[in-house]
């Protein structure tokens, strides 16, 4: 999908989404990059994604950063399928314009995630705020809907109301 880089210009927001240590992580990311950057005509061009991955392989937790930009991601579709493509092509050292993988060795929780960065409980809390960061980590959060899910409607919230002249 073409991203909106066309279309107005807006404030950058940045979303870290950090997975609970599962052997399905890579899913979970999947749907999260779709939730974070898919809109129905294009690719949010002004969101910077960074996916924090925790793998189960074995009995370790293997960990390691994907970051897109909007701005600069080209040939990325959503669909689980070809977002698990996306991320495998990644894992096996190739390119993709747009997004970076690298492998951490055990990373700190101040290393991974911003402290600008608003948890998304809170943001809920104060849907009229306009973050520059919002912060989904499973781990920490309490809700009866996927993470994926949640960050799907928020960023249509904060579309609305913080994006208007975006796209």
């Amino acid at each position: 999908m073409k991203n909106s880089s066309n279309r107005g210009s807006c404030q950058e927001v940045n979303i870290v989404y950090v997975t609970s240590c599962s052997e399905d992580s890579l899913l979970r990311g999947a749907h999260a990059i779709s939730a974070a950057l898919f809109l129905s005509n294009g690719i949010r061009y002004w969101v910077s994604l960074r996916v924090v991955l925790r793998v189960k392989r074995r009995q370790e937790c293997l960990v390691s950063l994907v970051r897109i930009s909007g701005r600069e991601i080209r040939w990325l579709r959503p669909g689980e399928r070809n977002l698990l493509g996306f991320l495998n092509t990644l894992f096996k050292g190739r390119s993709w314009p747009g997004a970076r993988l690298i492998h951490l060795k055990e990373p700190s929780y101040d290393e991974l995630v911003p402290s600008s960065c608003l948890p998304i409980g809170e943001y809920l809390g104060s849907p009229n705020m306009c973050p520059e960061c919002i912060l989904v980590d499973e781990e920490k959060l309490e809700a009866c809907l996927k993470p994926w899910w949640l960050l799907a409607s928020l960023m249509v919230v904060n579309d609305a109301g913080c994006r208007q002249r975006c796209g």
